[in-house]
């Protein structure tokens, strides 16, 4: 069956490099600023090894070559199982190349992360400006991904 659209909107702040600042170390820093993230019952550091892959939960999101754009839905959906299952974190590109799957193009976004921060109960995907700041500092290259799973 598969995965069903939820109420609830959960926001995952994730690093955009991995040897970024302890989650744990950003959310003491942007707490005042939770109001400001929309997150309704705050901000929650959260870790996972090995790392996970965040997504959107509700599946129907486009995968594509980073060299030519070509669509990698199926490719990536095996290659993502595999990986889950010990295998490497990469696919055979119809374009002939190797490629991270971190390194696909996700729409809408989605990444593979160590750390993060959930946004329980956000309002929207935006961010304030203030804490922004914090998280460009902190995590240079940082995402923010939606999620209704």
């Amino acid at each position: 069956m598969p995965p069903r659209a939820s109420s609830r909107f959960t926001v995952y702040l994730v690093p955009g490099v991995e040897d970024a600042a302890s989650a744990e170390d950003v959310a003491r820093e942007i707490a005042g600023f939770t109001a400001m993230i929309g997150g309704e019952r705050g901000v929650i550091a959260e870790r996972a090894d090995p790392e996970r892959f965040i997504a959107n939960g509700q599946g129907g999101f486009r995968v594509r070559c980073p060299s030519r754009g070509e669509t990698l839905v199926r490719p990536f959906a095996t290659a993502l199982e595999s990986w889950r299952a010990g295998g490497r974190r990469a696919l055979r590109c119809p374009c002939g190349q190797e490629h991270d799957l971190a390194a696909l193009l996700f729409e809408p976004p989605a990444a593979f992360a160590r750390q993060w921060l959930r946004v329980v109960e956000a309002g929207s995907l935006d961010v304030d400006a203030t804490a922004a700041e914090v998280l460009d500092r902190r995590w240079p290259g940082w995402r923010a991904i939606g999620s209704r799973g």
